[in-house]
């Protein structure tokens, strides 16, 4: 199958998208990367990793993208997939004050048992929350912002 080429957004809604995320990035405490499938879908792993080193940023995977980076890298912390995780991983990523989601799918397969309703014992970032950052499925969102 011959993979459809890329479809660039409109340079200012781009950069409008670029510069709410790196508003939002730099305000941040403690901000984490949340890796997903898509990263490999599209062969940027090479290019996830540059970040990565570059940035020095803690980064979780989805299950789908355990192995977009190397397990071995000194900035991976593990699996998150919701109430599923390690109990080491899923507090770092919940405690994060800027989650930023790669080629993640929000599926309730990655967010396993977080349902946002009141009540919910979850704490810290949800992926519909104003600290969330979302580059998939062709779109960016950052908090309430979103950029076809």
């Amino acid at each position: 199958m011959v993979p459809l080429p890329p479809v660039a957004p409109a340079p200012s809604t781009l950069d409008t998208a670029v510069d709410a995320a790196v508003s939002k990035i730099k305000a941040a405490k403690r901000p984490i990367v949340w890796a997903g499938v898509e990263l490999q879908r599209f062969h940027v792993e090479d290019t996830f990793a540059s970040l990565i080193d570059a940035s020095a940023l803690p980064f979780a995977t989805s299950l789908l993208g355990k192995s977009v980076l190397s397990e071995d890298n000194p900035h991976y912390i593990g699996v998150y997939e919701g109430k599923s995780s390690n109990v080491g991983v899923q507090p770092l990523v919940q405690n994060s004050d800027c989650l930023i989601g790669l080629g993640i799918l929000t599926t309730d397969i990655n967010l396993l048992g977080i349902t946002g309703v009141t009540g919910d014992s979850l704490t810290g970032v949800v992926p519909w929350s104003d600290q969330f950052i979302l580059a998939a499925n062709d779109a960016v969102r950052v908090g309430t912002q979103y950029f076809a």
